[in-house]
C-alpha cells in the first residue's frame, strides 16, 4: 500500500485493552507488510500488552476510576432519588 496508513478513530478508545490495534497487527504475520515482518517478526501478546507495565497501568487506572467515583458520590442529605427530583416529568 502506497502512502500513509488510514487511522481508525475508534482504536484509541481501547488503547489499554486487549483489542489494541497495534498489538493485534504485530501478533498476526498476515497483517504485517513483508518488509516489516523481515525486520521485526511476529510479536506475541506476551511481548506487547501482557508485559507487567501495561498490566500495572490498567490496575492503577481502574483503581483511580473507582476511587474518583466513590469519593465524588453524594453522601447523607445530599443523596436524592430520581423519583423526587425537580426535573421529573409530571405523571398523568
Amino acid at each position: 500500500m502506497d502512502g500513509p496508513m488510514p487511522v481508525n478513530a475508534s482504536s484509541d478508545r481501547w488503547a489499554l485493552g486487549l483489542s489494541s490495534s497495534a498489538a493485534l497487527l504485530q501478533a498476526t504475520a498476515a497483517s504485517l507488510p513483508p518488509e516489516l515482518l523481515k525486520v521485526s517478526g511476529v510479536l506475541d501478546f506476551g511481548a506487547t500488552i501482557f508485559t507487567w507495565q501495561p498490566l500495572v497501568l490498567r490496575a492503577v487506572m481502574m483503581a483511580r476510576a473507582v476511587s474518583v467515583t466513590h469519593l465524588s458520590a453524594p453522601r447523607g442529605g445530599a443523596i436524592r432519588l430520581a423519583s423526587t427530583s425537580a426535573s421529573r416529568r409530571d405523571s398523568r
